[in-house]
């Protein structure tokens, strides 16, 4: 059976921005995970095969992921709502012969599940979806012998590219950095399946950064992008980044488009979440390199047999 065969789930599209805000805003969940944004749901879309619908006054959503079909957590505005919808998700899997997997859990969420139902689940970690944090202080100022080697390169970037500035995507610029991002990808990733899929994903959400509403920016170099990336506030204390792009083959360019957007759009907010590394050795080390203050772990939970 696949997240096809549900059929009383709806696909994502730009149009449930609304109601999943409203839900999202209301929800008795923590949100510490970069999943919980509409955002998230709206790019990785296809890649994971997200569906929903409404069950008890709460927002349900099922995946297809790896290990197959997949519940989260209802996005629910209180704990009544929210274990009657778990209830009903879990009579639905039961109802399909499926076994129960529920996925995109923090620790408030596992401890919540195993209060409610004791013995019923067998938790595991998601060690590659676990999402770094870091003191925004950190990223917008670089200070500190740990970050002598992020500054080296952000002022190599300043140097030799003096006609450098950082400026929110316009509908044009998407349009620019939608087609550089994909030169870069096939220049430098040639066919690399995980990629294309992410990149179409990416391209999802250029394609309508106005009504997702998050903050945008581009690092130009005389005028043209070299460098894009675009988040928004997860909770009152943490800003999510949920892209950074840029050409690897200008020096700089990452840190540089790091540095300068916490620093110009991300003030009053004491964590940045720079989402997971997903098993890949490059983007661990890359946000291991960026000092994070903690790793918000990820689980599941497998109903016992």
């Amino acid at each position: 059976m696949t997240i096809q065969d549900f059929h009383e789930f709806h696909e994502i599209t730009i149009t449930d921005k609304s109601r999943f805000q409203k839900a999202l805003n209301q929800t008795i969940l923590s949100r510490r995970l970069i999943t919980y944004t509409f955002t998230n749901f709206f790019m990785w879309r296809n890649w994971d095969n997200f569906r929903w619908r409404e069950l008890e006054g709460a927002l349900c959503l099922i995946a297809n992921y790896p290990g197959g079909p997949a519940m989260l957590p209802p996005i629910a505005p209180d704990s009544v709502s929210f274990f009657r919808a778990a209830e009903k998700m879990m009579e639905i899997f039961h109802a399909n012969d499926l076994q129960l997997w529920i996925t995109e859990l923090d620790e408030e969420l596992v401890a919540r599940f195993q209060h409610q139902w004791p013995d019923r689940f067998i938790a595991g970690e998601y060690a590659p979806g676990g999402n770094y944090i870091y003191y925004q202080h950190d990223l917008a100022t670089l200070e500190g012998k740990k970050y002598d080697a992020k500054r080296n390169h952000l002022h190599y970037f300043q140097r030799t590219n003096p006609n450098w500035c950082l400026t929110p995507i316009t509908p044009e610029l998407a349009v620019q950095c939608r087609h550089l991002f994909r030169q870069w990808n096939d220049l430098l990733h040639p066919d690399d399946p995980e990629l294309a899929l992410e990149a179409v994903g990416i391209e999802y959400a250029l394609d309508h950064l106005d009504e997702l509403g998050v903050a945008s920016a581009a690092l130009l170099s005389n005028g043209n992008p070299v460098a894009f990336t675009f988040g928004e506030p997860l909770n009152q204390d943490t800003f999510c980044v949920h892209v950074e792009k840029a050409d690897s083959r200008i020096r700089g360019s990452y840190q540089a488009i790091n540095h300068l957007f916490v620093k110009e759009f991300c003030n009053g907010y004491t964590y940045i979440n720079r989402a997971e590394d997903m098993g890949n050795p490059g983007q661990k080390r890359a946000k291991e390199s960026y000092h994070p203050c903690r790793f918000e772990k990820k689980y599941h939970l497998r109903e016992k047999l």
